[in-house]
């Protein structure tokens, strides 16, 4: 399509920066890519020049010549001679003409196209449409009998429909390059972690997570690990769904499934989260040892990385509720508040009054902050501490969550969220 349109000089130009005819071609080629059987352009060649208007009108006769419909808007007469049928309308959407270009001419008396207009302002529209039907009165619409298009088969999918794993496919890869080719983003979402990872450290000792040591500093590590794993995973999804709002409805127009669309935000968000979460993971308890086996250190892994993929799911619901980036912006702290507040560690669970200590049971980072603890045995090592287990405000049972458990607690948040973004999304592409 790039080479069709005149553009392939262009192929790594962000679409902003290109001029108003060639942006015009560029949708054009968007909408080409898809294949379409019927494909209806409203004013495809106006600010082109000659000659790439004549390649334009060329492209779509072309397009006309191999199954599929094209109907185009436009002003420009140079080219008429190509189309199979022209419509002229008058002011006030009177229909004055239907037919082949060559009797469009004979019709209002002219030699050349560009006399339509001239006898559009000789007489109303009104006139020109009386007089119209005056002469397809006894003759059907176009004054020929023509054949109609074959109805597909019933039960047969219409021609470059495709499956949803092949959509799901298409759309990742397509979100990937995108994602991939805003740099300063990217930098940004990656460049964020390393620098948030040693502000954590520098807060606790060296020996931080030595036998004896403070348990709550313990605690604390743990609580701004999981905090910022929810902080990530809600900034990488927050606007990806309203940025995409035209091209979502668009796309759902032509035969885009829901899934496909909703599973390539995911994988692509998943994997960025994924990565996110094992260089701060690798950095964090690279430079602060918890002192435990590699499998323990795996477990504080999928805690942290199930953690920020549920959080993806919540900045997806967050993007898929709102109507303008800016209020996606202004509800992400909305969003991330409860899951400090009532994770725990400000206040710890045993502290809370009864129908708070039941609300706080609806923040997933409370099971995400249990989990992470209970994997490293805070329990034992609060027993470790007898100065603080004579105080202990945890108490025995929050630390008390095994592994498995924690990892089907953050699935199921993850299958609500993302249910209801489905949900969401649904209704908006209705």
């Amino acid at each position: 399509m790039l080479s069709e349109l005149s553009l392939e000089q262009h192929a790594k130009t962000q679409i902003g920066s290109l001029s108003g005819g060639q942006r015009k071609r560029a949708g054009v080629a968007s909408e080409l890519l898809n294949r379409p059987s019927l494909l209806l352009l409203d004013e495809a060649t106006t600010g082109l020049d000659p000659g790439l208007e004549t390649r334009m009108m060329e492209l779509m006769r072309k397009l006309a010549d191999n199954e599929r419909a094209v109907i185009t808007i436009t002003h420009a007469t140079k080219n008429l001679d190509m189309a199979d049928k022209v419509v002229v309308m008058g002011r006030g959407g009177d229909l004055c003409f239907f037919g082949a270009p060559a009797d469009a001419m004979g019709f209002f008396r002219t030699d050349e196209f560009d006399g339509i207009y001239r006898a559009l302002d000789e007489y109303p529209a009104a006139q020109w449409r009386a007089a119209f039907e005056q002469t397809t009165a006894h003759a059907g619409p176009n004054g020929t009998s023509e054949r109609r298009p074959a109805v597909p088969a019933a039960g047969k999918a219409p021609r470059g429909q495709r499956s949803a794993v092949s959509q799901t496919a298409t759309l990742a890869a397509r979100y990937a390059k995108n994602f991939t080719r805003d740099r300063r983003n990217m930098l940004l979402l990656l460049g964020q972690v390393p620098v948030i990872a040693l502000a954590i450290v520098l807060l606790f000792r060296l020996k931080v997570f030595e036998k004896g040591a403070n348990p709550r500093d313990m605690a604390m590590l743990l609580f701004l690990v999981v905090t910022t794993a929810i902080w990530l995973g809600s900034i990488d999804a927050s606007r990806e769904v309203i940025k995409e709002k035209a091209v979502f409805l668009r796309e759902r127009a032509v035969g885009v499934k829901l899934g496909a669309y909703l599973a390539s935000k995911l994988v692509v968000l998943f994997s960025l989260a994924a990565v996110q979460s094992t260089v701060l993971v690798l950095i964090v308890f690279g430079l602060r040892p918890l002192r435990e086996s590699g499998g323990v250190v795996l477990a504080v892994w999928l805690t942290l990385v199930l953690t920020a993929a549920v959080s993806v799911g919540v900045g997806l619901l967050v993007s898929a509720s709102v109507r303008t980036e800016d209020q996606a912006t202004s509800f992400i702290p909305l969003v991330l508040i409860p899951q400090l507040l009532f994770a725990g560690a400000i206040v710890p669970v045993a502290a809370m009054v009864q129908p708070v200590k039941a609300l706080s049971a609806l923040v997933y980072s409370q099971w995400a902050f249990a989990g992470a603890g209970s994997a490293i045995n805070m329990n034992d090592r609060i027993r470790a501490n007898p100065r603080f287990a004579q105080a202990n405000q945890f108490g025995l049972d929050f630390f008390d969550l095994a592994a498995v458990g924690t990892y089907a607690i953050l699935l199921v948040f993850l299958a609500i969220v993302v249910g209801s973004v489905a949900l969401l999304l649904a209704r908006r592409g209705e």
